[in-house]
């Protein structure tokens, strides 16, 4: 039987040749689109962000059934989440893994630092416990927190929630006390910084102690 109207049924990975013409939202066109895909490359759900005149608004696009058919809703994908860029982590299965808040901190982060393999949750800072973070188990995993205290909780959250995962290793990077607050990996760099400097604040990066709390 087909579900009920409220009863949204994701569809994941989405058919090969399922339309990408998106539904219309009442923010307009999203200004950039994040698409989060299997290990294998399938499509499983989008993440769109829209400029608004408050600022930004970011709002997932899932492909599924409510009982009207297969089509796009403006919903979000159920937890346990896919982590952005598994086709990646599995492209690259002995990289070191770098964890950002945000598609956008994650894309300039794989750009920045080619030899790992940059990844974020679903969601905002305060969902990191709705994703999946076994796909990391194993790895060695550094999160770079965005530069204010959702930030720093962010990768608290993110460092326990991979502990549980079984990682080979964590490590949080610290941000210098006059970094301007919220200021991330997307970014421009702040006055007199280098990419040295970036990757120095990588290399030494905190690393946590086997089982801490």
């Amino acid at each position: 039987p087909l579900p009920a109207e409220d009863e949204w049924q994701v569809i994941a990975p989405i058919p090969e040749d399922t339309p990408r013409e998106f539904p219309a939202h009442r923010l307009g066109v999203p200004s950039t689109t994040w698409p989060y895909r299997d290990q294998h490359g399938g499509l499983l759900f989008v993440i769109c962000r829209f400029e608004t005149e408050g600022g930004k608004e970011i709002i997932p696009l899932t492909f599924g059934n409510d009982g009207k058919g297969p089509r796009w809703r403006w919903k979000g994908y159920p937890a346990p989440r896919p982590l952005y860029g598994l086709d990646r982590l599995a492209a690259q299965p002995d990289a070191p893994v770098l964890v950002t808040e945000g598609e956008k901190a994650a894309d300039a982060a794989g750009d920045l630092f080619p030899d790992y393999v940059a990844t974020t949750s679903p969601g905002g800072s305060k969902t990191a416990d709705k994703a999946d973070w076994s796909r990391l188990r194993g790895r060695a995993v550094t999160i770079w927190p965005d530069a204010d205290v959702p930030g720093r909780e962010y990768a608290e959250t993110v460092a326990r929630l991979c502990q549980d995962a079984g990682v080979a290793s964590i490590a949080i990077v610290t941000m210098p006390e006059d970094t301007a607050e919220g200021w991330d990996l997307a970014d421009v760099l702040p006055d007199g910084w280098t990419d040295k400097r970036l990757h120095d604040l990588l290399d030494n990066a905190e690393v946590r102690p086997e089982n801490s709390p």
